[in-house]
């Protein structure tokens, strides 16, 4: 009998500290880092700082609108921009496409290829569309060809093949993100702001519901305790460093949080393998150039390569991927958003990138954009 009452008041302890440390933790991180409200960044999300957190809401101020998987037929577009999450609005907030900034800085229509890619072969969706025809029926001058850096070298330093018609792809060719330039004012304001879409899926994490009770309460726990060991926590894909001032609008103004695969991709940008990418882009601005169409390139730097100078105890590796690109020869327009935003750091310009988040913020965009003109 008095093993059985021991093993209650055990067991009852137990399940006590377990119901507290739920509390806690949901109270002092999980909720915040996914609210139902607002925007957090994919960083601030796996790495539970709250200190870093910079909540947000979807809103547009420039002279644009956006409608997704519209009906493109009749429609002229001379801009096309394809690309990974940075040209699907990864970063979510304030003028979150850098399409809108290209469409209102230079008044014309932007088709954004993002929704009807199999693969992350850029390339051949770009010869697949030109080989049907598409960019002759929308009158396309300009092609954006985007990519993180981390990515670049596994995206594009591949064999191209130029008769390619990507099934896939046509099939799903109405399925298209538009960025039209209506000549409608938005009027800006910092008190109005609104979700475009009260799903959740809007918030990144549509696919579960969070509860009070649930296993990322101890994810909060443990990665707040063990942060203060090691930058990656150990076990998240989250790096937390300091940097030597203060670069963020957030209480961790001078903290850096950037993903795990900025650094494992370091090992890809090779002398040999940029050439190769570098190559692969002037056949394609040969091809493109024939039928009356330039080529853009723009790799986004990656975040813990920008800031990395501003690291206090930089002992990570450091990218030579536009180090490596810059000298080389290019048929292509080259956007060289590392020199373009490291210019911008310097002048102390704050949240260049989200500090919750991998993507850049309005910011980059408008500052990007300001320096690269389609005429």
């Amino acid at each position: 009998m008095y093993s059985f009452h021991k093993f209650v008041k055990l067991f009852l302890l137990i399940f006590i500290i377990a119901i507290a440390s739920h509390l806690y933790s949901w109270n002092t991180y999980t909720k915040y880092v996914f609210p139902k409200e607002y925007i957090i960044g994919d960083l601030g999300r796996l790495s539970y700082q709250i200190d870093s957190l910079q909540p947000r809401f979807e809103q547009v101020s420039l002279s644009v609108e956006k409608d997704k998987f519209i009906n493109h037929k009749n429609k002229k577009f001379e801009v096309v921009t394809i690309g990974d999450s940075f040209s699907d609005g990864g970063g979510m907030g304030l003028n979150t496409f850098y399409q809108y900034y290209i469409s209102d800085f230079n008044k014309k229509n932007v088709l954004n290829l993002k929704n009807i890619l199999s693969s992350d072969n850029y390339i051949e969706t770009i010869v697949s569309l030109l080989n049907k025809g598409y960019f002759e029926k929308w009158g396309t001058k300009y092609i954006v060809l985007e990519t993180v850096e981390r990515k670049a070298i596994e995206r594009l330093s591949r064999q191209i093949n130029l008769d390619a018609k990507n099934s896939f792809l046509l099939k799903n060719i109405n399925k298209i993100d538009c960025f039209i330039d209506t000549n409608k004012t938005v009027e800006k304001s910092n008190n109005e702001y609104k979700l475009n879409n009260k799903d959740t899926s809007v918030l990144g994490y549509d696919k579960f519901t969070i509860n009070i009770f649930n296993n990322l309460n101890i994810n909060a726990l443990l990665y707040n305790i063990f942060y203060n060991i090691d930058d990656r926590a150990f076990i998240a894909s989250t790096y937390k460093v300091k940097l030597n001032q203060e670069l963020f609008t957030v209480n961790d103004s001078k903290v850096l949080l950037f993903y795990k695969k900025d650094l494992k991709a370091l090992g890809k940008s090779t002398k040999e393998n940029v050439e190769l990418l570098n190559n692969n882009l002037n056949l394609l601005t040969k091809l493109l150039s024939k039928n009356g169409i330039k080529l853009y390139f723009m790799p986004v730097v990656d975040k813990s390569n920008l800031y990395r100078q501003y690291v206090s105890k930089p002992k990570y590796k450091e990218s030579t991927f536009f180090e490596n690109l810059r000298p080389l020869n290019k048929e292509y327009l080259y956007i060289d958003t590392k020199d373009i935003l490291l210019s911008e750091l310097n002048n102390g310009v704050k949240d260049i990138f989200y500090p919750d988040d991998s993507h850049w913020s309005y910011k980059a965009s408008e500052t990007v954009f300001k320096r690269v003109k389609f005429e």
